[in-house]
């Protein structure tokens, strides 16, 4: 059975094909109301692979609790009416929605990005082969992500500020 709800992360995170960003500790509570976003500047070896985002609440820097999570098969990437296979080792834009929270993350806690290109059994296992039969039934993909001034990758989250009428 497929578990849900507020993981724990830890594991999954020492996993090296799992890069990870973490905040500083929060100097006072969040709240986070609305629609979840990541923006992905990233590069890939295989014509097709996947990107999975998962934003975090980390608590004392070791309990790490899934928040919510997504992710996208590159050939999608412009939607799924017009897919199409990506140039390998190119640089693409990926605007991925997590999804839409309601949640407060309190004060001293810190949020986490991890991001992948595999969250099994949550999304199917991508072959990285586009299609294409041959010897193998999968390909490993190399993955580049890039956050400089040209390539700003990011996560874009709605804070909430004031009283709910």
């Amino acid at each position: 059975m497929l578990k849900s709800g507020f993981l724990d992360q830890s594991k999954i995170e020492k996993r090296p094909d799992v890069l990870v960003y973490t905040s500083e500790k929060l100097q006072e509570g969040l709240e986070l109301i609305g629609e979840v976003k990541a923006v992905l500047y990233a590069a890939s070896s295989a014509k097709d692979t996947d990107f999975t985002v998962k934003l975090v609440d980390v608590h004392n820097t070791r309990k790490a609790t899934l928040i919510i999570d997504s992710a996208i098969r590159t050939r999608f990437r412009d939607g799924l009416k017009n897919p199409t296979l990506i140039e390998p080792n190119k640089i693409y834009q990926y605007e991925i929605l997590i999804g839409s929270i309601a949640i407060y993350i309190p004060k001293n806690h810190q949020l986490r990005l991890e991001i992948s290109s595999s969250n099994f059994p949550r999304f199917d296992v991508n072959s990285n082969l586009a299609g294409e039969k041959g010897e193998k039934a999968y390909s490993i993909a190399h993955q580049k992500i890039f956050h400089d001034s040209q390539n700003p990758s990011s996560i874009i989250f709605p804070v909430f500020k004031g009283k709910i009428p």
